[in-house]
This record gives C-alpha cells, sequence and structure tokens, in this order.
C-alpha cells in the first residue's frame, strides 16, 4: 500500500509473508556470498604472546578510559558519553588502531566495507562494514576482565557507570524494542539491504530512527496503521544521535550474521556491570499490556 509519503506499510498478511521470503533470500544471499570471503581470509589462532597483550591493552583501556582523546579526522571533538558509538570509536583509538586490533586477533575486523584509514564509515552510499563472524567472538573472549577477576570490576564499576552505561543501555533496549517486532525489524532490514545494492543510501537516512525510543514511535502517518512495539518506560532518555546509530548497527549486523555474537557480548557486559538493570527489564511487563 502506498501513501503519500513514499513508504510502504504492510498491512496483509500474505503481503508480510512473502516480504519476509524476501529479506531470508536476500540476506541468506548476502551471507552465502560473504562465507566464499571468509573462507579465502586466512584465521590465525592467538598466540600466548597476543593473549597476554590483548589482556594488558584491554585492561588499560578500561583503567584509562577518562583520560582518552578523540581521534577522528574531520570531526570536531564531542565527551564521549555525549555522542553515539562511533564517538566512542573515536576515543578508543587513543589505545589501538583497527589494524593493531586485528593483528593481535588474528584475524580482519571486518571481510569488506568503507573503513579506510582507521576511519569509520556509517553512511556510504553502497557500502558498510561487513564483520567477519570470529571477530566478535575472540573480542568478547578478551573485553571483559572482569568476569575473570571481580577485583577488576569493583575498581572499573565507576568508569562503566560514567562513560559506557548510556551506550550499553542504550543497545540494549534498542535490540529489544526492534526483536518485539520482528515484522518492522525484517522490514527495515530489507530496505536497508534495496538502498545499500541500488546505491542511493542517503547520509541522513538513519535520522528518521531519532525517535525510535519513544513510546508511541511510528512508521505511519496514521497511528492506527504504523507498526506496534512494544515499550518501556524510561526507555526515551537516550540522545537522538546514539538512538539512530545503535538502531543502523543492528540492522546491518542482521544483515552481516554478527547479531547474535555482538547481543550475547552485551548481555556479559550488562550482567557484570548492570545486572539491576538488565534484571528488571528481563522481568518489567510491557506497560501498555497493562
Amino acid at each position: 500500500m502506498q501513501i503519500p509519503n513514499g513508504k510502504i506499510y504492510l498491512l496483509r498478511l500474505p503481503i508480510r509473508l512473502s516480504s519476509f521470503l524476501v529479506f531470508l533470500i536476500i540476506t541468506f544471499g548476502c551471507i552465502t556470498q560473504y562465507k566464499e570471503e571468509w573462507n579465502k581470509i586466512a584465521v590465525l589462532p592467538v598466540t600466548n604472546e597476543n593473549a597476554n597483550r590483548l589482556n594488558l591493552l584491554v585492561e588499560s583501556a578500561w583503567t584509562s578510559l577518562p583520560k582518552a582523546t578523540s581521534y577522528c579526522s574531520g570531526l570536531k571533538p564531542i565527551p564521549m558519553e555525549e555522542g553515539g558509538y562511533s564517538n566512542y570509536f573515536c576515543y578508543l583509538r587513543s589505545f589501538a588502531s583497527p589494524k593493531q586490533i586485528s593483528e593481535l586477533l588474528g584475524i580482519p575486523i571486518f571481510i569488506s566495507g568503507p573503513h579506510e584509514g582507521g576511519e569509520l564509515v556509517t553512511n556510504h552510499l553502497s557500502r558498510f562494514g561487513f564483520y567477519h563472524p570470529e571477530f566478535p567472538i575472540r573480542l568478547k573472549s578478551y573485553f571483559l576482565p572482569a568476569k575473570k577477576n571481580s577485583g577488576f570490576r569493583k575498581a572499573t564499576q565507576k568508569i562503566y557507570d560514567d562513560y559506557i552505561r548510556k551506550t550499553a543501555r542504550a543497545f540494549f533496549v534498542v535490540h529489544r524494542k526492534l526483536e518485539s517486532n520482528r515484522d518492522y525489524f525484517d522490514k527495515e532490514t530489507n530496505r536497508y539491504i534495496d538502498l545499500v545494492s541500488e546505491k542511493r543510501l542517503d547520509p541522513y537516512y538513519l535520522d528518521k530512527y531519532d525517535l525510535f525510543l519513544v513510546p508511541d514511535f511510528t512508521d505511519a502517518e496514521e497511528e492506527a496503521d504504523g507498526s506496534k512495539f512494544v515499550s518501556w518506560e524510561g526507555d526515551d532518555v537516550y540522545p537522538a544521535i546514539l538512538v539512530r546509530e545503535t538502531v543502523g548497527f543492528w540492522i546491518r549486523r542482521r544483515i552481516d550474521g554478527t547479531e547474535m555474537q555482538f547481543y550475547l557480548g552485551l548481555v556479559d557486559l550488562l550482567k557484570l556491570y548492570d545486572p539491576d538493570f538488565y534484571e528488571v527489564r528481563l522481568k518489567e511487563k510491557n506497560p501498555s499490556a497493562e
């Protein structure tokens, strides 16, 4: 059904099913294509020496995060906790470059994408960073020293609270809201694939998700025609730039097949540093269902 603003809304079950089948075909087609690339890439074991270096590097990054400096060219530095996740990337370069991380982990971070010269590009017209499937798995093994050291967790709790908590929570609540309406998640993923394949992803495309966490967010001009989501009180407190970038991140991870591994790493982080938030969110009921 075409409406004046140019968006297409899937209102009938046969259309929804047809769209989902197209989504599966396109998505798994992408993954199959890139699996051929995965097989061409040497996956090296992490040597003991590199494992020790990774452990030291990650511990240093955690404890020194408040002193980090932004290292992204062409961008005006803003406080780490006030931007989107791409802002963290700029600060984390204080400790290591993507190339150094790749060498220590024994795999490339990305199979393909527009990220060159250590810069992160999230609005390219026809490409996006396609993570190597092993990257989030290996990253999860090293980025949380607190899993094996409760003392380290206590020593870095305030750093998490001050610099990481807002972003970690945003990743969780955005993912949960997307998962509450899989038809919408499928549709937006499919649309993103189409725009990238046709080389017409607008640089400001993700702006439409600025209000995604607002309880009455809708993708239609008429509320009755819009997608329905499960919303939780208090989830609309995150900056628009963080929300839009996070929605885009989860859509792209769904396409490249790394969504679940990144999500499991996020859950590990929340269980360690934010257990009350995590448990409450799992137990809360949808307020609109009361």
